[in-house]
């Protein structure tokens, strides 16, 4: 990458970009904007003062095009921070993160209060079943719950979905939009910690509900329709831990559980499916036994089958915080669980989601395009508010807009007071 620096650029000559990556004037160097070659053809800017870069929206900006500049340093006077006029010769930057096209769209859709995909149409299970279209249009809702649902989550393909309350004991089986069944959670801290509930197909193709309906540290498997305990056993002896923001690999063969332990400490854990229906006492501690526990917590499967955890504020085995400030991406293949890939960044990602395999999306404050393969952020959206969780231990940041992935799809939606706004990826 060389060494990159924020450009300061003249008032008197025109400059001519092409490909960019810029750094603000800011302590956090990982704060990068990019574009590709042909993404900005050649644009032409003279700035009435000199501009300090500080924002990738600067591109949009009166005169902010030109400010602009692929730098590499390190620079020794401000002469050698700004390019001489116009080049017939593209700026160079051979090693840019990789981007990936996107088209955004917005739905007006005022008061929504959770999102699911379902194929081409979103839907608010919380709010009774109101369906929005990607063309604009919109069904109305059709049931009013009696109860302080804020959140749900759906099994793709089926007609299933669930509703719960992220911060209390309750949540609601749905089937057609109606009511199948009730499942609930231990009361134990409950008003601490999101909800765990994952519903997903197993590898076999049955359809299954993964929750704690006994006891927050006793992680079942039930059949989604009839209810039926999958991983009862009288042996079993689960480990004091708190199940939470339970997801599944894409081929249903893994569950893992990005939960906390006391004294808090996030630790995430990996379970095998397979070997939990088989032998139910493997969901009793680590499972695969994966080393991922910080102050703060995230867990995402790509479309591949690996799973990637980001981890902030890393405590060594004596209780030494390893990486102040900065957030650590480590990428578990499932069959070697034990030797993860790494990459760090500075500051929060909070939750992540996949986008394709070699990227991640994090969600602090506003949605951002991590690319796995450097760390660097390629693309970001601060328009669109995505909330500050960053552990499953809700604290101040309990207040989340309703959001909804599409992993298959690479669609990506964010729902505000006044309506939802979609992003749309090509894959990689």
């Amino acid at each position: 990458w060389g060494r990159w620096a924020t450009s300061r650029l003249p008032s008197s000559k025109p400059i001519t970009i092409v490909n960019a990556l810029v750094r603000p004037r800011t302590s956090d160097l990982n704060q990068l904007a990019s574009a590709e070659a042909g993404a900005i053809q050649t644009v032409v800017s003279t700035p009435a003062d000199p501009v300090w870069v500080t924002e990738a929206e600067g591109l949009a900006d009166s005169g902010g095009v030109g400010a602009f500049i692929c730098s590499i340093g390190p620079f020794e006077s401000d002469a050698e921070q700004s390019v001489a006029g116009p080049s017939s010769e593209p700026l160079s930057c051979p090693t840019m993160p990789t981007m990936l096209n996107t088209t955004e769209t917005r739905l007006q859709a005022p008061g929504v209060q959770s999102l699911v995909w379902d194929g081409e149409v979103l839907v608010d299970w919380v709010a009774g079943g109101g369906r929005y279209l990607l063309d604009g249009s919109a069904v109305p809702r059709s049931i009013y719950y009696a109860y302080p649902f804020d959140s749900a989550v759906s099994l793709a393909g089926s007609t299933y979905a669930a509703i719960y309350c992220a911060g209390q004991t309750k949540a609601l089986i749905l089937r057609d939009g109606e009511v199948h069944r009730e499942v609930n959670r231990s009361y134990y801290q409950a008003n601490a910690y999101e909800y765990p509930i994952c519903i997903f197909r197993t590898s076999s193709g049955r359809e299954v509900l993964a929750h704690c309906p006994d006891d927050y540290c006793r992680l079942q498997i039930e059949d989604l329709t009839t209810g039926e305990v999958l991983t009862q056993s009288d042996a079993r002896n689960p480990r004091d831990y708190f199940h939470s923001r339970l997801l599944a690999a894409p081929n249903g063969q893994y569950l893992v559980s990005a939960g906390w332990v006391w004294h808090p400490m996030d630790d995430v854990h990996l379970y095998s499916v397979e070997e939990a229906l088989n032998d139910p006492c493997h969901l009793d501690g680590a499972g695969l036994g994966i080393k991922a526990w910080a102050e703060e917590s995230s867990a995402a499967f790509l479309p591949d089958g690996r799973l990637v955890v980001a981890l902030y504020g890393i405590e060594s085995d004596d209780g030494e915080s390893t990486n102040q400030g900065s957030t650590e991406l480590r990428v578990f293949e499932t069959s070697r669980p034990q030797e993860p890939t790494t990459v760090s960044m500075p500051g929060r990602l909070g939750t992540i989601v996949s986008v394709g395999d070699n990227h991640v999306m994090a969600l602090y404050g506003h949605p951002r395009l991590i690319d796995l393969r450097t760390g660097v952020t390629v693309q970001s959206w601060p328009h669109i508010a995505s909330g500050n969780r960053a552990s499953s231990i809700f604290g101040a940041s309990a207040a989340t807009p309703a959001m909804a992935f599409d992993h298959v799809g690479h669609r990506y939606a964010f729902a505000d007071a006044s309506g939802i706004t979609v992003l749309q990826f090509n894959p990689d």
